[in-house]
Parts: C-alpha cells; structure tokens; sequence
C-alpha cells in the first residue's frame, strides 16, 4: 500500500503549480487506492500542508475522505444497528439523546462538523426537556456516556478519525440537601399514601428523622 505524501510540481497549472498528492486505505473490492490531490500557489504552502497531513495521518487520521453523511441519517443508522442488542429502556433513553442532539447541531449537519468543541457546547449548553424540571448531574452524565458510545462507532465505521465527545468533561456531581419534612406535610404525604403499608413505612421514616 502506498502511503507517501509527496510535492510535485504541474507546468501545465499556471496560478497553482505545486500539487501535494497522497493515497487513500486500500479497496479490497476493487484492488486500488483512492488518488487525492491538493494545489497551492506556493512551494513552501505545499509543503507545510504535506507536514501537516503526515502528522495527522500517524495520529490516527483517516485516509481516506468520510461520505457527506448527516448526523440524522447516522443516528438512525446507528440505531438499527443496535437496537436488536438493547432493552426498550435503553433504546428510549439513547432515542432522547438523539432528540437532543438533533435539536441542539440540526438534522442535516454533516457528521464532520460535529467537533471536540462543539460537543463540549453541546454538553455545556443542556437544558431539561420540559421548563418546569431541573437538569440533575446525573442526566448530564448519562448523555455524555449516551453521545460517547454513539460517535465511537462513527469512528468504528471509519465516518470520523476521532470521537468528539471523547474528551470532554462532565460537570462534578453536586449534592443537594435533605428537606427535612414538616409536621403539616407529614400529614398531607400521610393522606396521599396509597396503602396502610406505604403510610407505615412514611411513618417510619418520619420518625426516625
């Protein structure tokens, strides 16, 4: 397999005669490598650029260009995939994270343009499905895990040579305060109790308050 990057010179291109030309992985089916071409004006901007890529190519960047693949054809992908391997819980539980995902970067965004930064936005930026709720620490990092294991297939599938959200930091988990009830709520939560059994164990808890 070929995988020189190298600077040629093309008298025929007047205004951009330095082409940098590389190989894409190689096709079993077709026994080949995809050709890449990039033009500059410049020698020395050719160069710098096959530096670059030569760096990124051993850092794990894929050779090859990812189809222009939205992020809303790649969830529903993703999810027939697995969805024979999860519980229905689970499955509504990842279907939220793709709602949300979906509305924060847009269906049609191409996968590509989701990036280590705009995830950590994503993330930063959740906010509960409905106003009235508060977003626990607790759901913030379900999401991130939800959006890790998800684009880590991206990368399995070769779509993206990095994960995202790989990187990025989930908020440090807050304790919130006991409420410790009152005498004219104890009695209302009394009231409410479905059985003798549940006003029992009520009880038992107020007590040992």
């Amino acid at each position: 397999m070929v995988k020189k990057i190298g600077v040629y010179r093309d008298p025929r291109n007047k205004c951009r005669p330095w082409v940098c030309r590389w190989y894409g992985e190689y096709d079993p089916k077709t026994g080949k490598q995809r050709r890449y071409t990039k033009s500059f004006k410049l020698k020395v901007d050719a160069e710098r650029f096959v530096s670059n890529q030569a760096v990124k190519f051993e850092k794990g960047q894929l050779r090859d260009k990812s189809e222009q693949l939205t992020l809303k054809d790649f969830c529903a992908d993703w999810l027939k995939t697995k969805r024979p391997q999860l519980r229905q819980g689970t499955i509504i539980l990842y279907k939220n994270t793709i709602r949300r995902l979906l509305d924060h970067f847009g269906p049609n965004v191409l996968l590509l343009k989701v990036t280590p930064i705009e995830a950590a936005k994503f993330i930063g930026e959740l906010k509960p499905l409905e106003k009235k709720q508060d977003l626990s620490n607790a759901t913030r990092h379900r999401i991130l895990r939800n959006c890790r294991t998800i684009f880590s297939e991206a990368v399995t599938w070769q779509l993206i040579s990095i994960n995202p959200f790989k990187t990025v930091k989930a908020p440090k988990c807050t304790v919130k305060r006991w409420h410790y009830l009152k005498a004219d709520e104890y009695k209302r939560l009394l009231k409410a109790a479905p059985s003798l059994r549940w006003r029992a164990l009520y009880a038992l808890a107020y007590r040992g308050c």
